[in-house]
């Protein structure tokens, strides 16, 4: 019989979405931009966060 396991240090799974791009502006010895937004709220409210943001 196999047990699931278990996450030992209680760490809930998320999701992460992740959008890349190259634009050819940077030098090459210089770091990329990195822009980031962490939202905890309900499903309705991230759809509706997604959707002004991409149109």
């Amino acid at each position: 019989m196999v047990r699931p396991t278990k996450n030992v240090f209680d760490i809930m799974q998320g999701v992460s979405i992740n959008i890349f791009v190259k634009s050819g502006q940077k030098k090459k010895t210089e770091l990329g931009k990195v822009f980031h937004s962490n939202c905890r709220v309900k499903r309705e409210f991230k759809y509706e966060i997604l959707n002004r943001t991409i149109h």
